[in-house]
């Protein structure tokens, strides 16, 4: 990317990040938002810890079933870590990438199948998230609210019917790499298509999503007890509305670790049910604080221990 795209990409992500913050804070009582970050005892919160430990779990055991046998549960936890403290730490999702450069360093699988694995485990949430959106949509109004369910809906499909003319005409492709890309393009891009779809079996795809719902799982109820813990009461149908809203924020490339984005969508989708801004404020950093700050320092510690860019592939 040239010089002046990735300055454009940078300045759109902080504006991003910044603008959503500012939102945030514009209707917020400073005094009653301290008062609620005032009002979180140790004992309360450690059903939030509890379960957001639990969910890091599922992300480890979601990519050990992903990977090759002989890839273990603590290298595949360490990189799960890895990738989501580092993005809480770099901007634009960059956790993924450090993900494959450390498991294709400290494992005997090539950067292919690596990145074919992250990519499955990124499809698995894209799924968990347009099921959670499509949930919410039929749930209220959503053009009331600004939502458009269709082209979330148009790119599911379009992904669905692409993977299985790849599948379905798989030796045309190879065929096609072979024929009008350079060798060095070409081998890699035959492989990573093998990995990604010939391989694939309904058994492996099953393990994915099994638990990436044990992931999605833990990580509502996380969310669902800090809202219990700032003394926030709604029903079930809104807390999984305001939660898609949320995790909608995060999935945005922005700010590391979606700092502004996630609190401004926490405050949107909360608003939409009654909830004054200085108290949807305030549980969105508890809860952001929650899941960044130890992230973020175990991924610092597995980066500084591993070396693994000084290793050879």
């Amino acid at each position: 990317m040239k010089p002046r795209w990735r300055t454009f990409f940078s300045l759109l992500q902080w504006g991003l990040g910044i603008a959503s913050l500012i939102w945030a804070l514009s209707d917020v009582d400073l005094a009653v938002l301290w008062a609620a970050l005032k009002g979180y005892s140790l004992w309360a919160m450690l059903p939030v810890f509890f379960y957001a430990f639990v969910d890091y779990v599922c992300m480890g055991y979601r990519l050990r079933f992903l990977l090759p046998a002989d890839v273990g549960f603590v290298p595949s936890m360490k990189a799960s870590l890895l990738c989501v403290g580092m993005n809480c730490l770099l901007p634009a999702k960059a956790g993924d990438a450090l993900k494959i450069l450390y498991l294709t360093r400290t494992t005997n699988h090539s950067f292919v199948t690596i990145s074919s694995v992250v990519i499955w485990e990124r499809l698995c949430d894209v799924i968990f998230l347009a099921s959670l959106m499509l949930f919410s949509f039929m749930a209220m109004d959503g053009d009331k609210h600004g939502m458009n369910i269709v082209l979330p809906v148009a790119v599911l499909l379009a992904g669905g019917a692409g993977f299985l003319a790849l599948r379905h005409w798989s030796q045309f492709f190879h065929a096609l790499y072979a024929r009008f890309l350079p060798s060095k393009i070409a081998s890699p891009l035959s492989h990573l298509h093998t990995c990604i779809v010939d391989q694939v079996s309904v058994s492996w795809v099953a393990r994915g999503l099994f638990w990436s719902l044990g992931t999605w799982g833990t990580y509502f109820l996380s969310f669902v007890y800090a809202l219990y813990m700032a003394d926030i009461h709604i029903g079930l149908t809104p807390m999984i509305v305001a939660f898609t809203v949320a995790s909608l924020g995060t999935a945005i490339p922005s700010l590391p670790g979606g700092i502004g984005l996630f609190e401004g969508a926490m405050v949107l989708g909360l608003s939409w049910y009654g909830v004054e801004s200085s108290q949807a404020l305030g549980v969105a950093l508890f809860f952001h604080g929650v899941h960044f700050l130890p992230l973020a320092l175990a991924a610092v510690c597995i980066n500084g221990r591993a070396r693994y860019w000084q290793q050879t592939a």
